[in-house]
């Protein structure tokens, strides 16, 4: 009876890992993605703009969410940012703005920003940057002027992959960059 009841048991536990090693999704590394914005070529080493801090006002964290059309975010799965969208805008606009001069009456220069909208939207098939900007500008009789103001920008999304997500929204930053050059 023992060696019966031993042998129902141990059949059991071999049928048993053999059902649950079968139902095992295969492991899938996550990949990571962010955001490039194009070197400015013919720039000095020297340049006189600081990018500060950004802080983010959006839903947009270090996971890749899309938006559906009723407004429900979905995880995009094994897919994630490299870094918090405030920090890699932070770090795209200072390798945008690196050895840019401003204007000889300038000092120096600071750009802080808030981020309001960092989204993927399934149902436009679009990237939206939605930033409130302030630039500090010094000038040399040591008085200051700021700028402030809100720029949106948005980009086609070819669809639903981290690769094509960062590419819509590094365009995005990119045309930050330039509108906040022009400033």
């Amino acid at each position: 009876m023992r060696i019966a009841m031993g042998l129902a048991v141990l059949t059991a536990m071999v049928l048993l890992s053999g059902c649950s090693a079968l139902m095992r999704e295969p492991y899938r590394q996550t990949s990571r993605y962010e955001l490039t914005v194009p070197e400015k070529a013919g720039r000095g080493s020297e340049g006189n703009v600081s990018v500060q801090s950004f802080r983010n006002l959006s839903a947009a964290g270090r996971k890749m969410y899309f938006r559906e059309a009723d407004g429900r975010l979905l995880e995009a799965p094994y897919t994630d940012w490299a870094q918090e969208p405030e920090r890699m805008i932070q770090c795209a606009l200072t390798g945008s703005f690196a050895g840019y001069r401003t204007p000889a009456t300038i000092e120096r220069a600071e750009i802080n920003g808030a981020i309001w909208q960092f989204s993927l939207d399934r149902a436009s098939k679009k990237a939206y940057l939605g930033v409130n900007y302030e630039i500090r500008c010094y000038l040399k009789d040591r008085a200051y002027r700021t700028l402030s103001g809100t720029l949106q920008y948005s980009a086609p999304l070819e669809d639903d992959t981290g690769a094509a997500a960062a590419g819509a929204m590094s365009k995005c930053v990119e045309e930050l960059a330039q509108a906040l050059e022009q400033l």
